[in-house]
């Protein structure tokens, strides 16, 4: 638990945390400006634009295949779910019938899903 004391000097430590914090915002802020500002920086031609529409389509359609990907992966983690599912169940009905010897990795899965 803290004191009186260790929790003000904390608290100051925090607001002078924040504060520096809010100043290192407004210099990026600043930063950001003056390179908008700049004349080197030409964002009306054409050749950016056509540039910025490559880079969009190829971002859509690498989304679009990484969505294709993320459910490819959670079709074969509900095949792999089940198939444990019925090697756990199988187990568990061979036990029932009779014991048997598991190896390490079959006790190790039954741990896992019960």
């Amino acid at each position: 638990m803290y004191s009186g004391d260790e929790l003000r000097q904390k608290i100051e430590t925090e607001q002078s945390e924040i504060g520096r914090l809010h100043q290192e915002i407004a210099e990026l802020k600043s930063i950001r400006e003056d390179l908008y500002d700049s004349d080197e920086i030409s964002s009306d031609s054409s050749e950016d634009i056509e540039d910025e529409d490559d880079l969009l389509d190829m971002l859509k359609e690498l989304t679009l295949k990484n969505q294709q990907l993320e459910a490819c992966c959670l079709a074969v983690i509900l095949i792999v779910i089940t198939v444990l599912k019925l090697y756990l169940s199988s187990i568990k009905e061979r036990m029932k019938r009779k014991p048997i010897f598991l190896t390490f990795e079959s006790l190790y899965l039954v741990t896992l899903l019960m």
